[in-house]
Parts: C-alpha cells; sequence; structure tokens
C-alpha cells in the first residue's frame, strides 16, 4: 500500500510546513505564505532524503516545480537542489497534473484539453458515419465522445474555437449536415433528450466539481462567494442579467 508505506514522509514533510500528495506513482509538495520559498526548499531537500534512505532516488529530468508568483518562480528557476548534488529542477509555468492541465500563470493555457477536443471531435465525425439509428449515435456521442473530449474541463479553459468545432461535429450528426441550421435551437429543440452540447456539458461538470468541492472543504464558501462577486462586477459573460418585462424586449 504506498499511502502507508509513505506515511513517515507525509508526517515528516507536515512537521517542515508544507502539505504533501502521494500519488500511485509520484509524490507532491504544496507551500504557501510569506516563508513559501523557504518551506519548499526544506520540504524538497526532506523529501530526496526520506527516498534516497528508502532505496530510490529523484530524477530531475522528470521532476518538476511551479509557482504562482514570478518572484518565487525565478528562485526556483536558479535553485541548486543540494539533495541532488546541485542540479537544478526546471520550474514550469503549466504542466499535465491528474489527467487535467495544471496552469499557474497570468496566462491561462490547456494543451492536454485543446488535444482532447480535437480527438473528441474526430470521433463524433466517425460515429455520425455508423449505420444504426439516430438515438444510438446520440448515446454514444453523449457517453464516449463528449466526456473523453472535455475532460478536466474543471480546472481548464477550453480553447473555444476547438469548442465550437466540436459543436459543430455533433450539429452535423443531428442535422445530417444540414447548412441552414441554428446551433442553440437545433440542441433546444432536442431538449427532450439527454443534452448533447458540449458547453452544457462543462457548465454541468464544473458546478458538480464545486458542489463537490464545497461539500469536502465547507471553509471554502467564502472564498467561492467572493470570486462570483468580482465576476459579477466585472459584467462577465454569464453573470450579469436585468430583469425586465416581456413588453420592454418587443
Amino acid at each position: 500500500n504506498v499511502a502507508l508505506i509513505m506515511r513517515a514522509w507525509v508526517i515528516e514533510v507536515r512537521s517542515i510546513g508544507a502539505a504533501p500528495r502521494v500519488l500511485a506513482d509520484d509524490l507532491g509538495l504544496k507551500a504557501r505564505g510569506a516563508r513559501r520559498l523557504q518551506l519548499m526548499i526544506s520540504a524538497f531537500d526532506a523529501t530526496n532524503n526520506h527516498v534516497a534512505a528508502m532505496g530510490a532516488r529523484c530524477v530531475p529530468e522528470k521532476s518538476f516545480t511551479y509557482a504562482s508568483d514570478e518572484e518565487t518562480r525565478a528562485a526556483l528557476r536558479g535553485q541548486a537542489w543540494e539533495s541532488l548534488g546541485g542540479l537544478k529542477v526546471a520550474c514550469v509555468v503549466d504542466a499535465r497534473d491528474l489527467g487535467a492541465h495544471l496552469s499557474v500563470g497570468a496566462r491561462a493555457v490547456a494543451p492536454t484539453l485543446t488535444k482532447r477536443l480535437v480527438q473528441g471531435d474526430v470521433l463524433t465525425g466517425r460515429i455520425s458515419w455508423i449505420k444504426c439509428t439516430m438515438e444510438t449515435k446520440a448515446k454514444v456521442v453523449r457517453t464516449k465522445a463528449i466526456p473523453g473530449a472535455i475532460y478536466g474541463c474543471e480546472v481548464s479553459q477550453p480553447d473555444q474555437g476547438r469548442l465550437r468545432k466540436l459543436q459543430s461535429s455533433v450539429l452535423d450528426m443531428l442535422t445530417a449536415g444540414s447548412k441552414i441550421r441554428s446551433p442553440a435551437l437545433t440542441f433546444t429543440l432536442r431538449g427532450e433528450e439527454p443534452l448533447l452540447d458540449p458547453a452544457a456539458h462543462i457548465v454541468i461538470n464544473r458546478m458538480l466539481m464545486m458542489r463537490r468541492m464545497l461539500d469536502k472543504h465547507p471553509e471554502k464558501e467564502i472564498l467561492v462567494e467572493q470570486l462570483c462577486g468580482k465576476y459579477t462586477a466585472a459584467k462577465h459573460v454569464g453573470t450579469h442579467r436585468r430583469d425586465v418585462v416581456l413588453s420592454e424586449l418587443v
């Protein structure tokens, strides 16, 4: 059992003041606060020494560090790790993590999600050519193509061009290649069936993830309220609305 074997390491890292993470085939560290850099250096070296005592070793080429501010990022890039004999470890701004894409820079990037959207687009096109009923095609798209295409969308911003291309492929399947169509109207008129709009699936997945997160970490509710308030104040798309009577729209 990996968790049991690494129990001593978890206790050691926590005693330093960092947060450890144990997965099946790798270890992770997180430090925050004014002393984040010092805590990270101490925890990183302690981790390498602990792993070496177990008979294993850290491979610098397969390891990386990251930081959400440029000052810490620059320090990590130049850090010569004592536990690695003075070798350096790459400091990245984005990387694949747990199947999703972690982005800590000011510019959000998600090449992993973009690649999946492309694959989902290709798969949807292939499904549309299968000789079966429309109901069967829709079911396969809903349960296979779309979930695979948007996996990790809860933490990554999808490429809008690729997302629209995927929506277009789904519409091609539903409307048999009709050139005169309204995406919103087509998806809405098929409302009696399970959702086939990839964008709607992204919204649902994100809301479910936020609900699970708040259930597990109720102390984060105040943070969610603050973030929603900032987006609403900025009149971000989907947050600002005004109640009007129907007569004002005619």
